[in-house]
């Protein structure tokens, strides 16, 4: 669901050689507009790992659907509980999509690997559709763009971005990482207006994301729910620390993920796809 236009850096490679503190990393990569990053050391690597950006995912798709109970996204290795429960009583999530997000999209170095991501939608709107539909069937590689298109149609039913951080994080730069994303989008909708209901409402999420920890160690699991009553419902490691009543920020936030401009259409590396089958630990 953090979703605003996230555009990486080609012009980072050409620094990579330069020796950078970890300070001037992390303003780097906010000022590439990029949600939920974290400052690493940047590492020297080779021409054989940097070409490694275009390359296909260590697992393939007739190997990723399996009907194991957990997936794992191939390059973070973190794993993923195929169901998941819903937001009502009772009701149940299913996994559509396994990602990663990247700092500045340079997904080539292991150590810009910030999150994974899990996709999740409804079971019960789900099985509304039918059995060719692309999620019904899992189809990324083929029919990507149709896919995350259906996602973002899919008013009326809850849809659920679930990140679990690969890095310890600083929750005040994952909340300057959205503020940097979703503010120029704001302004952009109400028409330059600097202070909006859209930026009030991404204020009430980043304060609640700053006021729930200080640190966000390695591991930590934030989800985001779009609910089908257009609110964006925010939980830390499971426990809920934001409901906000903002239709568009929900829009927003899944668009950063999901939309056209979305770095996760354009970096081969960062596309959604089905996940390999069973994994080493479940995640909620």
């Amino acid at each position: 669901r953090a979703r605003a236009t996230q555009v990486a850096s080609s012009a980072f490679a050409t620094r990579a050689a330069a020796p950078r503190s970890r300070v001037s990393v992390a303003a780097a990569a906010f000022a590439g507009a990029a949600c939920g990053l974290v400052a690493v050391t940047w590492p020297t690597v080779s021409a054989e790992a940097s070409a490694a950006s275009e390359t296909a995912p260590p697992s393939t798709a007739a190997e990723s659907k399996t009907n194991s109970a957990t997936a794992t996204e191939p390059w973070t290795k973190v794993t993923f509980r195929r169901t998941r429960p819903g937001r009502v009583a009772g009701s149940t999530e299913t996994l559509v999509g396994v990602a990663m997000r990247c700092m500045l999209g340079r997904c080539d170095f292991e150590t810009a690997r910030v999150y994974a991501v899990g996709l999740y939608i409804a079971t019960m709107d789900l099985e509304k559709l039918g059995p060719e539909h692309p999620l019904r069937r899992l189809e990324w590689s083929s029919q990507f763009d149709a896919t995350a298109d259906a996602v973002l149609a899919a008013s009326g039913a809850d849809r659920t971005i679930v990140m679990v951080f690969t890095r310890d994080i600083n929750s005040t730069h994952v909340a300057k990482g959205f503020d940097k994303t979703l503010i120029p989008r704001m302004r952009k909708i109400y028409a330059g207006e600097r202070q909006n209901p859209g930026k009030a409402a991404l204020k009430t999420l980043t304060t609640a994301l700053k006021d729930s920890a200080t640190q966000m160690p390695k591991g930590t699991i934030v989800s985001m729910t779009w609910t089908a009553g257009n609110t964006l419902l925010v939980a830390v490691n499971g426990k809920t620390i934001a409901d906000i009543d903002s239709p568009v920020l929900c829009e927003q936030m899944f668009d950063v993920y999901l939309g056209p401009t979305s770095l996760y259409r354009k970096n081969p590396m960062m596309r959604y796809n089905a996940g390999e089958g069973e994994g080493a630990q479940a995640h909620k």
